[in-house]
């Protein structure tokens, strides 16, 4: 490998400028820390990335700047690879010479990650797919990904996606949530290697500029299917339509996929203003059946999510269907006998108020916890708005 620094176990490496780099500009040892350097690599062979660190251990990447002249940013890779911590770094990718995926950020099964407050741009240029984000977790890994800002520009012909998966099977110990995710063609893609159980929780999905003709979500994969893709609790910003959806339908390499957008409903059981504990909640959907049962704790409040509407897609039969599970009723009952049943709809984060003394309830909308949009214009901005004007 082709290192512009190559570091050894337990190494700080801070205020360098790397430039011209054929392949890796820093190779991050265990225990190292790299911080506030300019890495300014131009790749000619193949993975070329900014900073990397094949299975190494414990390792701190933060306020670097990348921007490549040709290559990648920065990837976590498998097998031995954790305890990473990568955080407030400026990273900018393009790759010249390549056909494959660009990854600005890519986390290849990796374990006990935690990858935050990072912004990444990744630019298409005459060939590659520019991709922000690229993830490969895996189960049981105890990654978090969150509040990053994640830009895919397609200045020329190839497509760009802000979130692209390879082979991606997430649980509960991998969390992705508020981020936001900018593009001017794709926000999402499941890539060849499909992925399943991911959920974006309280994440943003904008366009680039107000004339941007952005799609949502893409499933190209053709190896694994695309299952149990949930958008919880996000902002669709102005323009974004989540329903903008595209599966592929080839004769023999196609395979199944579906997709959810959904909302977290609070609800909270009052008896004279007083919290009520121990009140038994049944959600059914419209069919009837039961999508999840839950009691109020001491504060007289159950969290639920429920879904608002989903596509599914058949490869077989070449089919997609839209899916509406609501609305939903609520089954409500206390532990002194008051039982009746409410009807829920939610399009957005609920508050779900129900009066056990009156028999009544009253829904309305609770204030969201995405990513605002910066007030000034940051830094990514003005660089995309160059690389815009200049097709580079």
């Amino acid at each position: 490998m082709l290192n512009g620094i190559l570091t050894g176990n337990g190494s700080e490496v801070f205020l360098c400028h790397v430039d011209g780099v054929p392949q890796v500009g820093i190779f991050c040892s265990s225990d190292s820390k790299i911080h506030h350097n300019f890495v300014r690599h131009n790749t000619t062979v193949t993975n070329g990335y900014g900073l990397c660190g094949y299975a190494q251990k414990n390792v701190k990447v933060y306020s670097n700047v990348i921007i490549a002249r040709n290559g990648r940013g920065i990837q976590l890779t498998p097998g031995k690879c954790t305890g990473w911590e990568v955080y407030d770094n400026y990273i900018e990718v393009r790759e010249i010479n390549s056909f494959k995926v660009i990854h600005g950020l890519k986390m290849e099964y990796p374990k006990n990650a935690h990858v935050h407050d990072n912004t990444v741009v990744a630019i298409s240029t005459t060939i590659g797919q520019p991709t922000t984000f690229n993830s490969g977790m895996g189960p049981k890994s105890n990654c978090v990904l969150e509040n990053n800002t994640f830009v895919a520009l397609r200045v020329t012909k190839p497509a760009a996606y802000a979130f692209y998966t390879q082979k991606a099977a997430h649980d509960n110990t991998v969390v992705v949530r508020q981020n936001a995710f900018y593009s001017n063609d794709w926000l999402v893609c499941l890539g060849k290697g499909g992925g399943k159980n991911i959920t974006f929780d309280r994440c943003a999905f904008h366009k680039v500029t107000p004339e941007d003709k952005t799609k949502f979500i893409s499933f190209v994969m053709y190896r694994q299917p695309g299952d149990n893709i949930r958008f919880i609790d996000c902002l669709f910003g102005k323009g974004v339509d989540p329903k903008i959806n595209k599966f592929a339908m080839g004769p023999s390499w196609a395979r199944d996929g579906d997709y959810h957008v959904g909302w977290t409903v609070r609800i909270k059981a009052l008896k004279g203003g007083a919290p009520v504990a121990g009140v038994k909640f049944t959600i059914t959907d419209k069919d009837g059946k039961e999508v999840v049962t839950t009691t109020s704790n001491a504060k007289g409040e159950a969290l639920v999510t429920l879904l608002e509407f989903g596509f599914k897609c058949v490869a077989a039969e070449k089919k997609v269907t839209e899916l509406k599970p609501g609305p939903y009723n609520v089954s409500v009952k206390s532990v002194d006998g008051v039982a009746f049943v409410v009807l829920v709809d939610p399009k957005g984060p609920t508050l779900l108020k129900i009066d056990l003394g009156a028999k009544t309830a009253q829904a309305k909308a609770r204030k969201g916890e995405c990513p605002e949009e910066p007030k000034e214009k940051p830094f990514w901005r003005i660089r995309a708005e160059w690389a815009l004007k200049n097709k580079k």
